[in-house]
């Protein structure tokens, strides 16, 4: 350790400026290497992750818009608030029901909320396989959870 003090203190000024300039130089790369290297992993994973969760949001929208252009379908039982309370119940978003009321005359709201989307998606066929037509749908965007909040409009 003396050697190395006496070496030091033996060194010019411009010696000693480069010696400096140089540590700084490898504690700027050993920073961008280990630091800042892997932040920059974790930020694009992110980005790939809320991508995809954007993806999957656009294909239920698809398939939300498809379900409601279709028409023409009979009834199996007459469309009334338990009918899509039992429906609810079945695919277990009974408990998400936020609102659930008669809509002009012709139909029934169901507001959800903190809905996952397995759930809503089993509700959905739910209604389907009862003939029922989902004429509205409108979801808000989905945050850091995987859970969506959800405006109906079922008719017969």
């Amino acid at each position: 350790m003396r050697q190395i003090l006496l070496y030091l203190e033996n060194l010019e000024t411009r010696e000693r400026n480069i010696l400096i300039a140089g540590l700084y130089g490898v504690i700027i790369i050993v920073g961008l290497f280990f630091i800042a290297m892997p932040l920059y992993e974790k930020i694009q994973k992110t980005d790939r992750k809320i991508a995809g969760e954007i993806e999957k949001y656009r294909e239920l929208i698809e398939i939300a818009s498809v379900y409601i252009s279709t028409s023409g379908r009979e009834t199996s039982k007459e469309l009334s608030l338990s009918e899509v309370e039992k429906l609810a119940g079945m695919a277990g978003v009974k408990d998400r029901i936020v609102s659930l009321k008669p809509f002009q005359d012709q139909g029934i709201e169901v507001s959800l909320e903190d809905v996952d989307w397995h759930s809503l998606v089993r509700f959905i066929q739910n209604i389907k396989n009862e003939n029922y037509l989902l004429t509205s749908f409108a979801m808000e965007k989905p945050g850091e959870k995987p859970v969506v909040r959800v405006r109906l409009i079922i008719t017969e």
